[in-house]
């Protein structure tokens, strides 16, 4: 990360809870200071929600707070993972481009040779 260069053309995915440090949350943290570094890259920021309910987890309980990482003009998108998240939070941020993913498990993965898996059982003598 300290060699990293993010430039014009790259995208950067950045997950929903690091919302938090964009709102002011722990500026001195590590994690705060990495996140700040990233968000000043002149890259392309992409939000990865994955789990919309998160999606104001730290955020000031006050109807005039309205600073939020998802109006920001560096975020060209966001990603989600159901049909729900898109539907709140086109609702949330009405004209924002939100893009639905479908997390998915590669086939090979799906098959287990179940004569193969082995279940070790100990038993203990309280003798």
């Amino acid at each position: 990360m300290r060699n990293s260069v993010f430039r014009e053309n790259d995208y950067i995915v950045i997950p929903e809870v690091y919302a938090r440090y964009f709102i002011g949350i722990k500026k001195t943290t590590k994690k705060s200071k990495i996140f700040w570094s990233i968000y000043n890259s002149p890259s392309k920021k992409i939000i990865f929600n994955q789990h919309c309910y998160n999606t104001f987890e730290g955020y000031p309980l006050s109807k005039n707070e309205t600073n939020t990482i998802y109006k920001e003009e560096k975020i060209i998108a966001t990603m989600v993972v159901s049909e729900d998240s898109k539907q709140y939070l086109n609702y949330v941020f009405p004209g924002m481009k939100i893009f639905r993913v479908h997390n998915s498990i590669d086939p090979k993965f799906r098959k287990l040779d179940l004569l193969k898996l082995q279940l070790g059982i100990r038993t203990v003598n309280k003798s």
